[in-house]
């Protein structure tokens, strides 16, 4: 990518309210929820927030016990979606960048105190003073002051960079932290420009491609098929995402448009598709981990990455919710929602997915996974 950042892209808030936020419209079409079983659950939020498909799964103890998928890959169209279909997860793909961090911190190559001076030695006497003492920790953590990254305003603003992915994400990182900073260091402020920063330090660490280290260190152990961009892109038989365009409308968005693509060098902070089933492998991961039974990374180190600060950690929240601590996220870059629960206390984990993006998505699927983790 040698544009700049692809600037004419809109979709860079991929995150999610990590304040749950409450649901939104009715509609009169809704069906009366009479269960709380999957099933019930996905064709209810459906109807009720008019979405073209949900799908979700449900873990108890060391499998899934529930798995399903209802509606269309794209409205106006007649193909239903498939379990095998894949979304776009947006910022959930931060809890794998801090898994791959974790990693390299297990390795001895990097420390969870090491400061961005010690981690950019070329650029410790131009960046900005307030970013030196900031720690890898606390970048994961969101409270490295550095700018949030989720407007257009904010992508505009970056100058056009050559060479090979690698050089242009360095050659960002070095820009990056020569901005002033978006908010107080050490305060929350959520940042994708942050997860971009630890993709840099990941791809110097362990002298490979951050796509490369997530296929290879995390997706493939798991069993997992993932890939970026847009699931659809090229003409792929998968759902199309859909835009929120006003008033309760929902527009197809075309995956090839290149006016609305996720730029690269922000992938670490929320770019990757994969199927439902497939997300599922990585709650799975963490629900075993928290509950001693751990996989690629150690049991303290699970804890460690569901720890908050806040109520942040590295790359979940975490909060009390429905009964029990939960460790969360909701990932959307405007035209996909994805929401994980995790309760470890419960044995219980929970992922809800549709193919809109807009608040009125984010609310469904947050409150699809409410709705089955009620006591």
């Amino acid at each position: 990518m040698q544009s700049r950042l692809m600037a004419r892209s809109v979709l860079l808030a991929a995150l999610a309210a990590l304040a749950l936020v409450s649901c939104g419209k009715e509609t009169t079409t809704a069906p009366p929820l009479t269960d709380r079983s999957l099933p019930s659950v996905l064709r209810y939020v459906r109807a009720r927030y008019e979405l073209p498909a949900v799908a979700g799964v449900v873990i108890r103890g060391d499998s899934i016990s529930e798995i399903d998928a209802v509606g269309l890959r794209r409205l106006g169209a007649s193909d239903s979606v498939t379990l095998a279909d894949h979304y776009h997860i947006g910022s959930n793909v931060k809890a794998m960048t801090a898994d791959l961090v974790a990693m390299e911190v297990e390795a001895g190559r990097l420390a969870w105190d090491q400061t961005l001076a010690q981690l950019f030695p070329e650029s410790a006497d131009s960046m900005r003073a307030e970013y030196r003492t900031v720690t890898l920790e606390a970048l994961l953590q969101h409270r490295s002051g550095l700018p949030a990254f989720t407007t257009m305003a904010e992508v505009v603003t970056v100058p056009t960079f050559t060479g090979t992915l690698a050089e242009q994400r360095a050659a960002f990182a070095h820009w990056l932290l020569q901005r002033p900073p978006g908010g107080t260091v050490g305060q929350y402020l959520y940042s994708n420009a942050g997860y971009a920063l630890a993709g840099v330090i990941l791809e110097r660490s362990a002298s490979d491609s951050y796509e490369t280290l997530l296929q290879t260190r995390l997706w493939t152990p798991l069993g997992i098929a993932g890939g970026f961009g847009w699931p659809a892109a090229g003409g792929a038989p998968q759902p199309w995402g859909h835009r929120d365009a006003g008033l309760g409308r929902l527009m197809p968005h075309d995956p090839d448009d290149p006016a609305y693509q996720f730029p690269a060098l922000l992938r670490p902070a929320g770019d990757a598709h994969m199927s439902i089933g497939d997300y599922a492998k990585f709650a799975l991961l963490h629900l075993r981990g928290l509950r001693g039974g751990p996989q690629l990374l150690s049991a303290p180190t699970f804890l460690k990455l569901h720890t908050p600060n806040g109520t942040y950690a590295l790359g979940w929240g975490v909060q009390y919710l429905a009964g029990a601590t939960t460790s969360y996220h909701v990932g959307s870059a405007g035209t996909f929602a994805v929401c994980v629960m995790i309760q470890p206390d419960r044995d219980l984990a929970v992922v809800i997915a549709t193919n809109a993006g807009g608040s009125n998505a984010i609310n469904a699927v947050q409150g699809a996974c409410l709705q089955i983790l009620q006591p």
